[in-house]
């Protein structure tokens, strides 16, 4: 497997844990708001890391580093994630899974083969905007549904979190974002940033009483909430 992007290690992204954070490159969603444009875009200009690059760099931190997050892009468009992750576990090694939620079968088959310790998955808005900000198609959207679903019952840690824009997460779809993630152990509601890049469409955060607002909504019908970045 490789990877177009990597962070040694992070205390961020696994919590309580120090891990190493793998990228892949390329993704079949295109938020106008994401951070990792050129990971999205697979740019040719990207430096390349082997997986065996990152298996040798666990070997060698083996006391100091936990495990692996491995993150994107997405990752569970690459076929041969299995595999990977598979021989992070050899080594006895934690893995979080970053994704987007369209793959269901392959978080399914990582699920059923032990291979995850935690799922970080983005709920990206109600579902009546998802295909205007993925630009996914509508026929995609029953797949985010399977994958919340196994996520829920896999008995593992995982957290659903949402980028709060006014544009496509307005405080009158709480009630719909509510019922999206009821039944959730962990949400998180993130404070949406401008990226670097101009993404050629204005987009603007959630003042932090609206945000507030949609978080006691959701209040009641999830295990735990929070809000980042406010």
């Amino acid at each position: 497997m490789l990877f177009r992007g990597w962070q040694k290690v992070s205390l961020m992204d696994y919590p309580g844990k120090i891990v190493t954070t793998a990228f892949v490159g390329g993704c079949n969603f295109k938020c106008p708001y994401c951070h990792n444009r050129e990971l999205v875009e697979n740019g040719s200009d990207l430096e390349t890391f082997s997986e065996g690059e990152v298996l040798s760099f666990l070997e060698k931190r083996h006391s100091m580093v936990d495990g692996v997050c491995v993150s994107g892009g997405e990752p569970t468009i690459h076929k041969d994630l299995p595999e990977f992750v598979e021989k992070v576990k050899l080594m006895g090694k934690f893995v979080k899974l970053d994704t987007n939620g369209s793959n269901p079968e392959m978080i399914r088959e990582l699920l059923d083969r032990s291979l995850l310790d935690y799922i970080a998955m983005d709920v990206k808005c109600a579902m009546d905007k998802y295909s205007l900000l993925t630009k996914c198609g509508i026929e995609d959207l029953p797949n985010l549904l399977e994958s919340m679903e196994a996520i829920k019952k896999s008995g593992i840690n995982y957290e659903f979190r949402t980028t709060l824009t006014k544009e496509y997460n307005p405080v009158e779809d709480k009630h719909a974002l509510a019922e999206l993630v009821s039944g959730a152990e962990s949400y998180a509601l993130q404070k949406f940033r401008v990226p670097e890049w101009d993404f050629g469409e204005k987009l603007n955060p959630l003042d932090k009483s609206e945000a507030e607002e949609i978080m006691e909504t959701i209040r009641p019908h999830v295990g735990q909430i929070v809000l980042r970045g406010y």
